[in-house]
């Protein structure tokens, strides 16, 4: 009994000063808005903690509501994640108010990061109002080279807040943006075949993805949303669809299958469905991967027809 004590004890003295593993002392609580944002986080944290998500893909980032548990994540939190303030407008005044001691990161503001405008400012509703929209299109995430921005700096940020775990995240983050270009090759190899084939969407959401792989992206249906076309522009989309010759066109899943089939009623025009957000893939590391692959799949898929 006496040496078991003295073993422990010495086993004891040794751990205390040589220290802890790195990851024993715990991560930073990260906390991230958007499932594509929690998969990049979840790559660089691997090995250390697990970042929490606020919203799964099924939630609007413009419309949610922040539940208690959010609430409680953000003023727990050490660093927060998210697009910015024209996606998650509804996390614009409790982050001002919850989220005062953690750093913040907003992937729009990040130096260099890759950003499109928007195609039309305002558009207007049947009843005559106008609703506005940011300078820049707020989908970043779907360009690869966005991802790996984000990730470079929120590893930076980790090393930071978290020093002795600083070659977990650097080795994660070279793992991570090393598969993300091989992912960024992948597509462009895999695309090139549908590059002139023309489509339309419903959501202004894919620009980021449609100009890295070239493909022929002819308009949207809604410029949000959150707002389901009018009887005139059903009327004004169904006469596009025919004379841009329009090969497929690509609904959301929180759209009525029925508005679709009004759409392409009387053409050739295939449908298929897209989601930006990934709502129903499994969070994790591999989710943004799976995200871009259906993303391609499906168009592909649709317009080769």
């Amino acid at each position: 009994m006496n040496n078991i004590y003295r073993w422990t004890m010495a086993l004891l003295a040794l751990w205390l000063m040589l220290g802890p593993p790195a990851a024993a002392w715990g991560a930073p609580k990260v906390v991230v808005t958007l499932p594509p944002l929690h998969s990049l986080a979840a790559g660089i944290m691997e090995g250390a903690g697990q970042p929490q998500m606020l919203l799964t893909g099924g939630e609007s980032p413009h419309s949610a509501s922040l539940r208690p548990s959010a609430a409680r994540a953000l003023q727990n939190s050490d660093i927060i994640v998210w697009v910015g303030p024209d996606m998650e407008t509804f996390l614009k005044k409790p982050l001002s108010v919850l989220g005062g001691k953690a750093s913040v990161l907003t992937a729009v503001l990040i130096p260099g990061i890759y950003l499109l405008e928007t195609k039309l400012d305002t558009h207007e509703h049947e009843k005559g109002g106008e609703h506005k929209h940011g300078q820049f299109n707020q989908h970043i995430w779907l360009a690869p080279k966005n991802a790996i921005l984000i990730a470079r700096t929120l590893s930076r940020m980790l090393i930071a807040k978290d020093p002795l775990n600083e070659k977990l995240y650097a080795d994660n983050t070279k793992r991570l943006v090393e598969d993300l270009l091989k992912l960024d090759k992948e597509l462009l190899e895999s695309l090139k075949e549908v590059k002139g084939r023309p489509f339309m969407v419903f959501h202004d959401a894919y620009t980021y993805f449609t100009k890295r792989y070239d493909l022929n992206l002819q308009g949207a249906v809604s410029y949000s949303p959150e707002t389901a076309p009018g009887a005139r522009r059903v009327s004004e989309i169904h006469r596009e669809v025919k004379e841009k010759k329009i090969v497929c066109l690509f609904s959301e899943p929180q759209f009525e299958p029925a508005l679709v089939k009004t759409l392409i009623e009387g053409t050739s025009v295939r449908s298929a469905s897209l989601d930006p957000l990934g709502s129903g893939l499994e969070a994790g590391r591999d989710m943004y991967f799976r995200l871009l692959r259906n993303l391609a799949g499906n168009m592909k898929g649709c317009l080769a027809g």
